[in-house]
C-alpha cells in the first residue's frame, strides 16, 4: 500500500502497542548495521566521517550521549507508531 492507503484502506483489526513495540525492530537492525559499517573504519564519503549524523557519532559524544540519543530516536518512533494506530483506531 502506498503512503495514507494504510490508513483508509488496509485492515487494522488487531493492532496495538506490542505491535508498535515490534515495528522497532527496523530502526534497532539500521543502528546495529551503523555500530557494524562504523567498525569498518571505512569513512562516508560526503560526511568525511564513520557516522552518517552527527548525533550518532559516538566516538564524539561517548557513550552515554550516543546511548542517550539512541533511546530517544527509538522512543520517537515508537511515539510515531502509537499516534498512527491511534489514527487508524479513530477511523475505524
Amino acid at each position: 500500500l502506498r503512503g495514507g492507503e494504510w490508513l483508509t484502506v488496509a485492515a487494522r483489526n488487531g493492532l496495538g502497542p506490542r505491535d508498535a513495540l515490534e515495528w522497532l525492530a527496523i530502526p534497532l537492525a539500521y543502528f546495529v548495521f551503523l555500530l557494524l559499517r562504523a567498525r569498518s573504519g571505512v569513512l562516508i564519503e560526503n560526511t568525511q566521517s564513520l557516522w552518517p549524523y552527527t548525533f550518532m557519532d559516538r566516538e564524539a559524544l561517548g557513550t552515554g550521549k550516543w546511548l542517550r540519543n539512541i533511546s530517544l530516536t527509538l522512543l520517537g518512533f515508537y511515539g510515531l507508531a502509537l499516534l498512527l494506530l491511534g489514527a487508524a483506531a479513530l477511523l475505524r
